[in-house]
């Protein structure tokens, strides 16, 4: 298996590092590239408008509580906290929950935001991530009847996102999949080759297990 390596930031690549390979030894029994986001890059897909197909997909609710693959859990929550330089111990985690496709949030701090910043993620809610986040960590806020504070959004920068919960690439969700390739072939079609374009929407190049909502 091949990681692909892009630079992204701000949703643009920076051609002087794009592309380039390196072997993943995981697979070797199925060689295939990979597209990995790498420090700095902020791929983002707007699930937040009810009735779309990426909506659909991102809030589902399961009617029994999705099995956790609880290594390759880790590797993706280890590559979203490296990504945006959060400790893990100031990190937190829903074992399980409704939601089919599991949710992350990001907090920083708007005053100190180098220094201060928290994670969550679960098979549930963002807003449920972030008062878990409120209950474990008390320089967060406090919450009264599962309310976020009042001044919340005043102290935090919040980004919220999803992560693949079988780690696919997204394969079984095929609007949020394809999303995710109209992302890369609409913002990027002057900096990926036709041929690396194709792997990925034939499958022969894995996207990534997580992105951002826009």
């Amino acid at each position: 298996m091949l990681i692909w390596k892009s630079v992204l930031l701000n949703m643009s690549f920076e051609k002087t590092q794009f592309p380039a390979w390196e072997e993943n030894k995981e697979e070797k029994s199925s060689p295939k590239k990979a597209y990995k986001i790498e420090v700095g890059q902020t791929p983002a897909i707007n699930t937040n408008i009810a009735g779309t197909g990426v909506y659909v997909e991102a809030h589902n609710r399961r009617r029994e509580p999705r099995e956790i693959h609880e290594q390759k859990l880790e590797r993706v929550r280890d590559e979203i906290l490296n990504h945006y330089k959060i400790n893990k111990s100031n990190s937190v985690c829903i074992p399980n929950g409704i939601r089919d496709i599991r949710a992350f949030v990001v907090l920083k701090s708007k005053d100190n935001e180098k220094e201060i910043s928290f994670f969550a993620d679960g098979n549930t809610s963002h807003k449920d991530l972030l008062i878990a986040l409120c209950r474990n960590f008390g320089n967060v806020g406090t919450v009264k009847n599962d309310e976020l504070p009042s001044d919340f959004v005043q102290k935090w920068s919040i980004k919220k996102g999803f992560i693949d919960p079988v780690f696919k690439g997204f394969k079984g969700y095929s609007d949020l999949r394809d999303a995710y390739l109209r992302v890369i072939e609409e913002k990027h079609k002057d900096e990926i080759s036709a041929a690396d374009l194709q792997d990925l929407k034939s499958g022969k190049a894995d996207l990534p297990n997580w992105f951002v909502v826009g």
